[in-house]
């Protein structure tokens, strides 16, 4: 490293360990200076604040990746699946359709997003049923199923679906939404 201490004219580094909250090692900060000599307590307090800092960076930045990874593993999942999924929030509306129920639909979810299943499909007799089960599944978190016969003049028209409803809990138990999912029983 003399050559570039000479070329850049350093003439005094210190460093502090960049350590994240598990005791890794992340890294190191260095300060460099111009002139010869030891660091003074206020530089060294510099030195850990940066490093504690530069830490609290490293590891944020490392959890979102992971986050974002564990999202697109999710989401590679639920598109994948033959079977028909769909999310709601509390209040029963749409949040989420998977590739193969939106097919299925033959819609577009913007068209489905943030309705109730009786709002979304007023002319299906089976949803005041459908949205009904869903409803107790949100008040009391107890499974519901049903069989429900897909409508319309598409290719899957006259299958019959088991739709399964399950509660959605956050960390701390308490209902956040709910799941559909969907299964193709029809005898061919």
């Amino acid at each position: 490293y003399l050559q570039i201490t000479t070329a850049t004219n350093l003439r005094a580094c210190w460093s502090e360990p960049v350590i994240g909250v598990t005791g890794t090692l992340l890294g190191t900060f260095c300060i460099y200076r111009t002139q010869t000599g030891l660091p003074s307590p206020p530089d060294l307090e510099l030195a850990r604040q940066a490093s504690h800092l530069a830490a609290v960076a490293i590891e944020l930045t490392n959890l979102i990746s992971a986050l974002s990874a564990r999202e697109q593993k999710f989401r590679t999942l639920a598109e994948n699946m033959p079977d028909f999924i769909s999310r709601y929030d509390t209040q029963c509306r749409k949040t989420y359709l998977n590739t193969s129920l939106l097919k299925l639909l033959g819609c577009e979810a913007t068209q489905l997003l943030g309705k109730t299943p009786t709002e979304a499909m007023p002319d299906n007799p089976e949803m005041l049923e459908y949205e009904t089960k869903l409803r107790r599944t949100l008040s009391s978190g107890q499974h519901e199923n049903m069989d429900l016969l897909a409508l319309g003049e598409g290719p899957r028209a006259g299958e019959v679906h088991n739709i399964r409803f399950v509660a959605e809990r956050d960390h701390q138990g308490h209902i956040i939404g709910a799941m559909a999912i969907s299964h193709d029983i029809t005898q061919h």
